[in-house]
């Protein structure tokens, strides 16, 4: 396996969270996004041959009520220049943003040297209906 590129984290890469917490996930990228279960795939507008793709770790995307820390959330980033399938290293920036005005919290991700128009958002899996409350018998 490649290894990921690397990553700059906001406010930085020990910001430890509760998964439970994270209500979703921002990709900022100039085209569309597709997901893929945990994986996120998305195409250079500028040279549609270079595919781009970003995956989570297993077990941050579920939901858990466990902490993580900003630096452990991205298992996989890079791209590749079709026809060639080799995996190249794509650096990213990873932000945590929590709303005042919802409440919610969400992760940022933005590829370094694409420039961004476009934000794409995808809601990350919920608790269990059970979790909270055992269901009444």
């Amino acid at each position: 396996m490649t290894p990921a590129g690397a990553g700059t984290f906001y406010p930085n890469g020990q910001l430890a969270f509760p998964r439970s917490y994270i209500w979703g996930f921002n990709i900022l990228v100039n085209n569309t996004v597709t997901q893929d279960g945990r994986f996120f795939h998305f195409v250079n507008a500028s040279s549609p041959s270079q595919v781009f793709t970003v995956s989570w770790k297993e077990n941050v995307f579920d939901w858990s009520s466990n902490r993580y820390t900003l630096d452990y959330v991205i298992d996989d980033s890079y791209y590749q220049n079709l026809p060639d399938l080799t995996k190249n290293p794509m650096t990213y920036a990873l932000t945590f943003y929590a709303a005042a005005d919802t409440g919610r919290s969400v992760l940022y991700f933005y590829p370094f040297g694409l420039g961004f128009v476009d934000d794409h958002f995808f809601q990350l899996p919920p608790a269990p209906p059970d979790y909270w409350r055992p269901p009444f018998p």
